[in-house]
């Protein structure tokens, strides 16, 4: 991981010519859902800081869990490292990149992903598709395909529709029948943006639901259908 951060930063600043930016975001949620798996059913804290510069980007996001259904209450029980790289061509966005999950203050496992996106903009209706590949603890593929559109008042609506390989949906799911490959969530999200003096607020409505009723989140085996409010704070410097 130290590798990781050094080779990082030296990406977004070795060039001089082209300016760093530094962005940082705090999310209240009233629930913590990771691709239709329910984390924790409690309220969550989750902070962000990131820097980029010539197209690379080097995130760090935390989870802090303000209730105690862990009895982990106020400590980072996660930190993700993403570092990744955007690009254009000929109107269409790509992204790659690799991301470290650990799990400090828990007895759960790191592990790594990388991952390839693909976005279109400037229509109507924003498609994209993105897949990542766990190649440390699951060596499975989960992959993601979105859809958005933005109205003139701001407001935004997203809709995602995920699916794994089998090695996933065994890594990530209870499920006594189904072991295969198989469409695993869908989620669609509002979300309205509010300018502030310093930073933007940004407040979203979630609904996500996992797809296959055969499959399950390990901690939450009946709360397959999940309603998630947040409120994000960010700021560029």
């Amino acid at each position: 991981m130290k590798k990781l951060i050094l080779i990082a930063i030296l990406l977004v600043t070795v060039f001089p010519a082209v300016a760093v930016n530094i962005s940082t975001g705090s999310t209240v949620a009233s629930r913590y859902v990771w691709r239709g798996i329910l984390v924790n059913d409690q309220a969550v804290f989750q902070p962000d800081v990131s820097i980029s510069g010539n197209g690379f980007t080097f995130d760090v996001w935390g989870n802090m869990d303000l209730g105690n259904r862990y009895n982990n209450q106020f400590n980072l029980d996660e930190v993700d490292y993403t570092f990744s790289y955007d690009w254009q061509t000929a109107g269409t966005g790509w992204s790659a990149g690799i991301i470290s999950y650990t799990f400090p203050h828990t007895d759960s496992n790191s592990t790594k992903e990388v991952f390839l996106g693909i976005s279109m903009s400037n229509r109507m209706f924003s498609p994209s598709v993105t897949a990542y590949y766990d190649f440390d603890q699951v060596n499975g593929l989960y992959l993601k395909f979105g859809l958005s559109h933005q109205f003139e008042n701001r407001l935004s609506v997203e809709m995602s529709m995920g699916c794994g390989s089998g090695n996933y949906v065994r890594g990530y799911f209870v499920s006594d029948k189904h072991t295969g490959s198989t469409l695993t969530d869908f989620s669609v999200s509002l979300n309205y943006p509010v300018k502030l003096k310093v930073g933007e607020l940004d407040l979203s409505l979630t609904e996500s639901n996992l797809l296959n009723s055969d499959i399950h989140t390990p901690a939450f085996i009946h709360d397959d259908s999940n309603l998630i409010f947040s409120a994000t704070w960010s700021f560029n410097f």
